[in-house]
């Protein structure tokens, strides 16, 4: 088994982890349990063959892999590295971290843990993901601004899902609460909103931006060129941009929406309406927001043709 460093702690973990998400599981009385003989082979054959980072969580396998992991490793505990993991959903006040923490090493059998996972490092890795992807945008901008005397960007917007609307996402999709499912199936927890000028604009920013070589680009939906059944128009790109942290580089994914300033207009007073609105939004509604998007497509086209005529066509 080869084993790396781990930073700079002084541990060495085996290239090759146990991850403790799915176990030979079985039936009784409706319910399913784990099949504790069947894990005690499995982990005590992987700790024969050098493993040594057992990873958990408290939801996995039904709420048991825990349990089923601290009794697997007793054996030879100290010569082990556990790995398990904040439950975001149960974690809402200061008090329920620690509360948490204790319920894991009672279901593990052990006094410590060697790893323990936070959604704060993940927050923190998305907020990076962020600036990284800000700062490149303000380059843009800042090089057109002394080329061409014009700024494509009129402001940006940020945002960051909160823990709570990131659970409840994970929840309606049916998939686990964990901090490794997330990073898999959530794409749009770091969001940048780009404003411009102009139309022309959004797609000469997407395209610089892209040409980059550490921007890898995952998913792309142009709703300017087939709007939304309401109107709506935004161009919406999902990327991939390298963060560099203390101890690794990690690809963190940001959705990019850019639209144009009366784009954003529409799209900030539909949503109020749409959303802090108890009522049903009528068909006669719908139709008049879906006109006042296409007049306000008509202006953004307008106004282009005029700056154009003014200005002339920057290039770059």
């Amino acid at each position: 088994m080869n084993y790396r460093k781990f930073g700079n702690t002084g541990e060495k973990i085996s290239a090759l982890g146990f991850g403790c998400m799915r176990f030979p599981e079985y039936e009784k009385d409706g319910k399913m349990y784990v099949d504790q003989d069947k894990v005690d082979e499995m982990v005590a054959e992987a700790y024969r063959q050098g493993v040594n980072y057992f990873d958990t969580a408290p939801k996995y396998c039904n709420c048991n892999s825990e349990e089923a992991v601290g009794r697997a490793v007793k054996g030879f505990r100290d010569k082990v590295l556990l790995s398990t993991k904040i439950p975001l959903d149960v974690c809402k006040k200061p008090g329920d971290y620690r509360r948490a923490l204790e319920h894991s090493l009672d279901k593990l059998g052990t006094d410590h843990l060697d790893f323990y996972h936070e959604y704060v490092n993940v927050e923190q890795m998305y907020l990076a993901g962020i600036k990284e992807v800000r700062t490149k945008l303000e380059i843009l901008d800042d090089e057109f601004h002394h080329r061409f005397d014009h700024n494509p960007i009129h402001h940006m917007e940020w945002r960051l899902k909160s823990p709570h609307s990131v659970v409840e996402k994970m929840k309606r999709r049916n998939l686990p609460v964990e901090v490794s499912s997330i990073k898999g199936n959530i794409e749009d927890i770091a969001g940048i909103r780009v404003i411009c000028h102009y139309i022309k604009d959004i797609y000469r920013m997407s395209d610089l931006l892209l040409r980059q070589d550490d921007i890898h680009l995952l998913k792309v939906k142009d709703y300017i060129k087939n709007p939304k059944e309401n109107g709506y128009r935004s161009l919406h790109l999902v990327v991939e941009v390298p963060v560099y942290l203390a101890n690794e580089k990690v690809m963190v994914p940001v959705e990019i929406q850019i639209r144009t300033i009366a784009m954003d207009f529409w799209a900030t007073l539909e949503h109020h309406l749409r959303y802090k609105n108890n009522k049903e939004i009528s068909d006669d509604i719908r139709n008049r927001l879906s006109d006042c998007a296409k007049s306000i497509t008509d202006i953004d086209y307008e106004m282009e043709d005029i700056h154009n005529e003014v200005f002339g066509h920057h290039k770059i």
